[in-house]
């Protein structure tokens, strides 16, 4: 190495020697520094941490033949005796977490609260029949996911009641405030959602008791547009560049394939691409001035991305 030294009255001039070894270290210092890409929007952007969800899943006009008689009926009641958007099942689905492999957690008609893992059939019930009919809307709190795992164990075998609907409906839902709503007391799929939301995020301020939800009124109260503001603004102020909604190459890419390729090659997909990409579909679905049709339809975007993430990339079945 040369080393160039003006005295003022002229150049000196200093050989310095470098050993081989010592030139490998000032040569791979050089090319880390050229060829390492500026990943600190990809972690800033990919940090789920403060979001959640909730799953809702949309009724059919058409009634289902798989289903039982009573899986029907309760299907009927349901979808007759709350507002629209008919709304039959209501879950939490925790943002992705690599030291954690269950994301849903939800009670279900004849079964107990459960992670999805100690629920059979989950490509079945999210992908099969059901799959067009899911609607995510996201919940964003100061370190949400946390949180709201950590409420979901205290609620792991909360049986199943079906009688509770009618606390739903007025003018029983008046009396809800007053009906036990304390962990393992028995609930349907509303109420152990709100139950578990109110539980671990107070500062979401749910303004009923738990009782008094059903699965349409519980999306609806969530999906609100005073919520939508909070949230987006909130995920806004945790990084600012997302004010600009200009999707790189690799969020494209990744929302791609988690919403329309195999499960191949979501398994392929790194973990930050597809954190990536559900936080780009989590900001479309609050994009402001949305109309009815067009949030729908991003809903419906991010709970596919979600299931697809967390049953299609988890899948021992490689090949589909």
């Amino acid at each position: 190495m040369v080393c160039g030294i003006n005295s003022g009255k002229g150049a000196v001039v200093e050989v310095m020697q470098l050993s081989p070894e010592q030139w490998k270290r000032v040569l791979s210092t050089v090319d880390n520094q050229e060829d390492a890409p500026d990943s600190s929007h990809l972690e800033a952007r990919s940090d789920l941490k403060n979001v959640s969800y909730v799953l809702a899943l949309e009724g059919s006009p058409e009634p289902n033949p798989k289903l039982t008689f009573f899986e029907r009926l309760l299907d009927d009641v349901v979808q007759t005796m709350q507002p629209s958007p008919a709304i039959t099942h209501i879950e939490l689905c925790m943002s992705p977490n690599a030291s954690h492999g269950d994301m849903h957690f939800a009670t279900y008609f004849g079964s107990r609260a459960a992670w999805g893992r100690d629920v059979g059939g989950q490509r079945e019930f999210y992908l099969g029949d059901n799959a067009s009919k899911w609607r995510a809307v996201p919940i964003v709190c100061h370190d949400a996911s946390h949180r709201l795992r950590s409420e979901c164990e205290n609620h792991i075998d909360t049986p199943y009641s079906l009688a509770k609907y009618i606390c739903a409906l007025p003018p029983v839902r008046a009396l809800a405030g007053f009906i036990p709503d304390g962990a393992k007391q028995s609930a349907h799929c509303a109420i152990l959602t709100a139950r578990c939301l109110r539980g671990a995020l107070p500062d979401l301020n749910v303004c009923h008791p738990s009782h008094w939800f059903g699965p349409s009124t519980l999306f609806l109260e969530l999906d609100a547009e005073t919520n939508r503001s909070i949230f987006r603004q909130r995920l806004v102020d945790a990084d600012p560049q997302v004010r600009a909604l200009v999707e790189d190459e690799d969020e494209t890419r990744a929302m791609h394939t988690l919403l329309h390729d195999s499960d191949v090659l979501i398994q392929a997909l790194s973990e930050e691409s597809c954190i990536l990409a559900l936080h780009r579909l989590t900001m479309r679905s609050l994009e402001q001035g949305l109309d009815d049709v067009a949030k729908r339809i991003s809903q419906k975007q991010l709970a596919t991305a979600l299931l697809r993430y967390s049953v299609a990339r988890n899948s021992p079945l490689v090949g589909r």
